[in-house]
């Protein structure tokens, strides 16, 4: 078998391992990035239009960045070194320029003696290869071209096992998507395969940029993709699925955008744009990590708790079952399922609306456990502002029973007073809504 071959059908497993993945129960515990000492400016620049700095360590031991600015068209490539990342001075340094014409934010990763860089030029995806982590040979130019409408951009890459995964985004229609390739020598790739569309519910125009994916520990992976104002991170068992489509698997926000992640034995360390732009920021970064839940906001399992949930409307036989036609992998013995019945059937055809009593919303971020139909207009757990009644997440099933883990950010939201709406507007195969509660966040336990 030829190694493109095997390329096509290592390419249709990753497509199995999606579909499996999707119906995979809860996991009891998540990674995420820890940023607790101060940032410094390592860079200022004269201008404000620092697109995205890569930061690594060469053979010799510098640590080398780089940095793309300017028109996005046709950028203008900086580059720095220093003894180390803690130097309070980056001496800039002669770049060879990009690999290709307007390829821009660079990324490089280590695997023994081999560093390999990607960039874009907005439509094909470049790599190149180097000894010493410092001078550059570009490959075969490109490595791969998604044609002027897909406009591939913003590649990573990271070595898992004895295989590249390159991680790159693309517009599929009027949406952002993150795909990734896959190669055993950086020279010929697999097929593409999306792995994720768009970004988390009620985000607007935000896009996928930006992809990092890291394997802290063997078998979890956190990847982290960039909005206009902040960095996201998702967790995951499967570096080819991070639920970025649906916020699965969201566990935590940063204030930054368009970072990259450094490691070696000495620590690892994140740089991003400052933010005004007109300059590149470092910081050390640790790992956590935290159960999926802390306390419940309403614990199912108490009568307490569950008399404050309100059926407002509908043709429910009960808010609440402890059991239920199929299992739904939560971590409570009562679920709101719309579609239960209390002679251990189900009916599609009902129908509810179901709201809680009012909360502060006083956490970062909530954990919720959503299942049930995929249809986010008709079929939806949402937050509201208990004061206005304006919508600040909705989220919805996946066409799988099981009650998944979800995160709400609160951000600017922080300290209103909300309430979990739980929507069932739907009729037909799976025409329902299951619902497993709302938790504050675990407690982090640092991971040395």
């Amino acid at each position: 078998m030829s190694l493109r071959e095997s390329g096509l059908r290592t390419a249709a497993a990753l497509i199995s391992a999606l579909a499996l993945a999707s119906a995979l129960p809860a996991q009891e515990s998540v990674i995420l990035p820890v940023i607790q000492d101060d940032w410094r400016t390592i860079v200022t620049l004269d201008r404000d239009d620092v697109l995205a700095p890569a930061l690594w360590q060469a053979a010799d031991g510098s640590w080398q960045l780089r940095a793309t600015v300017g028109d996005p068209a046709n950028p203008t490539h900086l580059a720095w070194e220093s003894p180390s990342p803690d130097a309070t001075i980056w001496t800039p340094v002669s770049t060879p320029g990009p690999i290709a014409p307007g390829a821009q934010r660079p990324r490089v990763r280590r695997l023994g003696e081999t560093f390999a860089l990607v960039a874009s030029d907005g439509s094909a995806i470049h790599t190149a290869t180097s000894a010493d982590g410092r001078t550059f040979a570009p490959l075969a130019s490109p490595a791969f071209d998604e044609g002027p409408f897909a406009k591939a951009g913003d590649p990573s890459i990271v070595r898992l096992g004895d295989i590249w995964y390159l991680y790159h985004t693309v517009v599929a229609g009027s949406r952002s998507a993150l795909q990734v390739r896959i190669s055993r020598d950086l020279a010929i790739w697999s097929p593409p395969t999306i792995i994720s569309y768009g970004g988390p519910p009620n985000t607007g125009p935000d896009w996928i940029s930006n992809p990092i994916v890291v394997e802290v520990l063997p078998g979890e992976y956190v990847c982290l993709t960039s909005g206009p104002e902040v960095t996201r991170a998702f967790y995951s068992t499967d570096p080819l699925y991070f639920a970025i489509d649906n916020g699965g698997g969201l566990v935590t926000e940063l204030p930054l955008v368009a970072p990259d992640i450094a490691a070696t034995d000495g620590g690892t360390f994140i740089v991003a744009p400052t933010p005004g732009r007109d300059g590149i920021r470092i910081a050390p970064l640790q790992w956590a990590r935290r159960s999926v839940t802390g306390e419940p906001v309403f614990d199912f399992d108490t009568a307490e708790g569950r008399e404050q949930w309100t059926m407002v409307s509908g043709d429910l036989d009960a808010v609440f079952f402890s059991e239920t036609h199929v299992p739904f992998y939560g971590i409570t013995e009562h679920y709101i399922g719309t579609c239960e019945q209390f002679a251990g059937g189900f009916d599609d055809d009902r129908t509810a609306v179901i709201e809680s009593a009012p909360f502060v919303l006083d956490e970062r971020y909530y954990t919720l456990f959503v299942g049930g139909g995929r249809n986010f207009e008709t079929l939806h757990v949402a937050i509201v502002d208990a004061d206005t009644g304006e919508e600040l997440a909705r989220f919805t099933g996946r066409d799988s029973n099981s009650v998944l883990p979800v995160t709400f950010t609160t951000g600017k939201h922080h300290g209103k007073r909300a309430i979990v709406r739980v929507v069932d507007a739907a009729l037909g195969p799976w025409g329902h809504v299951n619902f497993g509660g709302i938790y504050r966040p675990g407690p982090l336990e640092i991971i040395e």
